[in-house]
């Protein structure tokens, strides 16, 4: 069932002599990973006889949450090769107080200790960014990993900054590097951190049992998806 869609602005903004040089900000459904456009909307599987079945590539879910928001993308290219990360970037001089000469920058280590996730050499950067951005006044932005993109050879952490008042700030990345066996190029405009705008409102969660015709809805619905996997799309995504 679909329902009108509201459209949310938000002000991106770098510095004029900057922008020919750097990639752009786009929303998020223009990333959608190699791998998933490549791979097959149905296989055998062998746990039910040799069945065909609908892989991810049918999942709404996962589609949408690769739709949702916009990417902030890799500055410049880098290169990695023998456990150096190296870069040309060819930027105009600015004013030292706006100045970033680096597309990455690196985190002391033990600022991380303690954070359960593996890392090369303790290696601890940071996504540099060129880009202001200012939401709609009650709203903040969360920067987190790229939804659904394990393939990529970092992992960024995931903060909220409230950038309706920040907006003349800008904000970075951090992340980790987690593949030890990486060697070769990432390209300039690589995403780097998923943004997802939300309105800063209070959450108040109200736990109750079901009704008798809350119940009797929940049943309709699971018997219908268990004949029709694709009644989700059909009748329940917006």
């Amino acid at each position: 069932m679909s329902k009108p869609k509201s459209e949310t602005e938000i002000i991106i903004r770098c510095h004029p002599a900057l922008k020919p040089y750097i990639p752009e900000p786009k929303l998020s459904e223009v990333f959608f990973p190699d791998w998933f456009k490549e791979a097959k909307s149905n296989v055998q599987s062998d746990l039910i006889g040799a069945e065909a079945i609908r892989t991810i590539k049918h999942c709404p879910p996962v589609i949408d949450a690769y739709r949702h928001g916009f990417m902030m993308p890799l500055l410049a290219d880098l290169i990695i090769k023998d456990g150096y990360i190296t870069w040309n970037w060819d930027i105009p001089n600015l004013p030292e107080e706006f100045y970033i000469r680096s597309p990455i920058s690196f985190h002391e280590p033990a600022q991380l200790a303690g954070f359960p996730i593996k890392m090369k050499e303790n290696l601890a950067i940071k996504f540099m960014n060129l880009w202001s951005l200012q939401p709609p006044d009650g709203w903040s932005l969360i920067f987190t990993h790229p939804f659904n993109r394990p393939d990529l050879p970092f992992h960024s952490l995931t903060g909220k900054v409230d950038c309706d008042l920040f907006h003349s700030g800008l904000v970075h990345f951090p992340a980790i590097w987690i593949d030890d066996d990486f060697e070769g190029i990432l390209q300039a405009g690589t995403p780097v951190v998923q943004v997802i705008p939300v309105p800063r409102v209070d959450l108040k969660l109200t736990l109750k049992s079901m009704s008798e015709k809350e119940q009797q809805e929940t049943k309709t619905v699971q018997s219908q998806l268990s004949k029709d996997s694709g009644q989700y799309r059909k009748n329940y995504r917006a």
